[in-house]
């Protein structure tokens, strides 16, 4: 379902139900992600209006006020973000958006300012925000990749250390060279399947993960690997492709660590029955690991201060209010 057009629902819910504050923060998330910054802020502010103590709706409004043109906004929306992180440090994902912000805000805040001259004004800090990240530099001891010898464990997390410095081109060299001395290797098919998703090269991605999979089709390996890869496409919102590599999971344990995913793609495609099913599979009373992993899957449907024993009540009414 397009945003427009749930927008446009949720508008129509709000004519039947105009005191409903997780409707209006609903709709204040959908102007947000579409840029319209001042219809989310006074959406926020319906819902404050209606709960002012709402903490979802407090802070989602401060990251509002970071997107706007206004100097004041934008150090009240980070003030208050500020305290919030102080105040609830498990906020792991807002921490080190702020840390980010503070990057950006060093280097960038002069194009912030207002400008009467439309050609001259640069980009805004939502812009900046949405831009992707540089690639850090990072040294690699090519004689150590080269040597045929070297533990393979040790090449692996070369890779890894590639891919979190952002270091993509030194990352696809590695892989090259890796794959030419390991060709039967499926983690190197695997990481270079991962390395052209994160260049969004899905369709050359796609080959490499059948490779990976071909190789690992008599390993212990092979459910692990379908995970991840649903993860990738799960990331990049193709919600059908996700599906299609998570149902072929059979190790239960690997499954559990995805049903988190594997709910939000059914939201996503409006699978109710199976929505529901994997649902009701979820513990996030009892697993603090999968309560995270919850949130970062339905990110931006859940409010921040949403108990562990309200999560799938929650969860479970979200189907019917998204896909209405």
């Amino acid at each position: 379902m397009k945003t427009k057009d749930t927008i446009k629902i949720l508008e129509q819910q709000l004519d039947e139900a105009p005191h409903s504050p997780q409707l209006w923060e609903d709709l204040a998330d959908l102007y947000l992600q579409r840029e319209q910054v001042d219809k989310a802020i006074d959406a926020y502010e319906f819902a404050l209006a209606i709960e002012p103590d709402r903490e979802s709706a407090l802070c989602k409004r401060s990251i509002a006020y970071l997107a706007t043109d206004n100097p004041a906004l934008h150090q009240k929306g980070k003030t208050y973000l500020e305290t919030y992180s102080r105040q609830h440090p498990e906020q792991t994902e807002l921490r080190d958006m702020l840390d980010r912000l503070n990057r950006l805000v060093d280097e960038s805040m002069p194009s912030f300012l207002p400008s009467d001259d439309k050609e001259t004004q640069e980009d805004s800090l939502l812009d900046v925000l949405h831009r992707p990240a540089e690639e850090e530099d990072f040294d690699i001891d090519w004689d150590l990749l080269r040597n045929p010898n070297t533990d393979f464990e040790t090449y692996i997390d070369i890779i890894d250390q590639l891919f979190e410095c952002r270091s993509y081109e030194k990352a696809r060299e590695a892989l090259d060279m890796l794959l030419a001395l390991h060709p039967e290797e499926a983690t190197l098919y695997l990481d270079y399947g991962i390395l052209l998703m994160l260049k969004d090269k899905e369709k050359e991605a796609e080959k490499y993960f059948d490779k990976a999979l071909l190789k690992a089709s008599h390993s212990e390996d092979l459910d692990f690997f379908l995970g991840e890869i649903g993860f990738q496409y799960f990331n990049k919102q193709y919600y059908l492709d996700a599906l299609d590599y998570y149902f072929r999971i059979r190790n239960p344990e690997e499954l559990h660590e995805h049903l988190p995913y594997i709910a939000d793609c059914c939201l996503e495609l409006n699978y109710p029955k199976l929505y529901k099913d994997y649902v009701l599979q979820l513990d996030p009373e009892n697993d603090d690991e999968q309560y995270k992993e919850i949130h970062r899957a339905f990110y931006g449907h859940l409010p921040l201060n949403l108990r562990p024993d309200e999560m799938k009540p929650f969860l479970l009414k979200l189907f019917d209010r998204y896909n209405s």
